[in-house]
């Protein structure tokens, strides 16, 4: 029996796999999407921390309370209050697990900007993508013999002594088990039920995000919360394979709609600037800027891509 099993390898799931391990415990990590993309693989890989040493050993002056004032001046009222603390003290130490525990080469980018960012704070790994978090993830766990991948579709059921997984022809049993599933975007009806303001937008994550693993929970009686929070994105191209990026008007570029009109304030962020953006003719703006603001974007993961 492992010691524990987790459903979905994506950030969460394997970045918790790979600390069970560290721990000395078994570890089942189970994903039928393994060889699809995952949001993480297709993000721009830029991770905000506040107060790392990363940022000190660059003069960045910056704390976990900063971090935290930012949010809550950015977010309002929507800032789920039970977890940004805990968050964003935990971030500093975040920052040394990767560096010491995982031996991650995690890096500071100290000249890409963010909106509602009091301080340059985003990390990210030798080449700023999320590609690059998802393969080096994926060779840490291939690499740690206390985890065990499977690639089928689990079916869960409870037991007496933990969960008992169907694994194809395989039947595997764990005592604990966490939920990696990666959330509901790609899921239409799930949306338009918990996010109505995003009914119908262009979902530009991973299509694998399909709500299951939730619904998995729901099975068992599980209660729900949050589930109105969102990673909008205001920079999507058409199509929603390619972005921008968010740190454009942080530069100086500004948005119009197909009229020519400017519309927004481009500082709110991307995720507010997702439904200001539906709301114009036929839900699109374009993006203006120029070659001096584009030099700068080099390491802007999201626009390199």
């Amino acid at each position: 029996m492992a010691d524990i099993a987790i459903l979905g390898a994506g950030a969460a799931g394997m970045m918790a796999a790979l600390l069970a391990a560290d721990r000395g415990l078994q570890v089942l990590l189970v994903d039928p999407y393994w060889n699809a993309p995952s949001n993480l693989a297709i993000s721009g890989g830029l991770v905000p921390l506040a107060g790392s040493r990363l940022q000190a050993a660059a003069d960045v002056q910056d704390t976990p309370q900063q971090w935290l004032t930012d949010l809550r001046a950015f977010a309002g009222a929507s800032v789920n209050e039970r977890i940004a603390e805990p968050i964003a003290h935990a971030l500093p130490s975040l920052a040394d697990c990767l560096l010491d525990r995982l031996h991650a080469p995690l890096r500071f980018l100290a000249d890409v900007p963010a909106s509602g960012h009091s301080a340059r704070r985003f990390h990210a790994l030798d080449v700023a993508s999320g590609a690059a978090w998802n393969q080096w993830l994926r060779s840490a766990v291939d690499g740690q013999p206390l985890i065990t991948r499977h690639r089928q579709t689990a079916r869960v059921e409870r037991s007496t002594a933990g969960f008992d997984l169907q694994l194809g022809v395989s039947r595997l049993s764990a005592r604990n088990l966490l939920l990696a599933g990666g959330g509901f975007g790609g899921s239409a009806p799930m949306v338009e039920r918990y996010i109505p303001e995003m009914a119908g937008a262009l979902h530009s994550g991973s299509a694998t995000n399909d709500g299951s693993v939730i619904a998995l929970a729901l099975t068992w009686g599980a209660a729900l919360a949050g589930m109105d929070g969102y990673q909008g994105q205001g920079h999507t191209n058409p199509g929603g394979q390619t972005r921008l990026g968010m740190s454009i008007p942080t530069l100086g570029g500004i948005l119009v709609n197909r009229e020519g009109a400017r519309f927004v304030d481009e500082s709110i962020g991307p995720s507010a600037l997702a439904a200001r953006v539906l709301a114009q003719p036929g839900q699109q703006a374009l993006e203006v800027f120029d070659a001096s603001i584009e030099a700068h974007l080099g390491n802007h993961s999201a626009y390199a891509v």
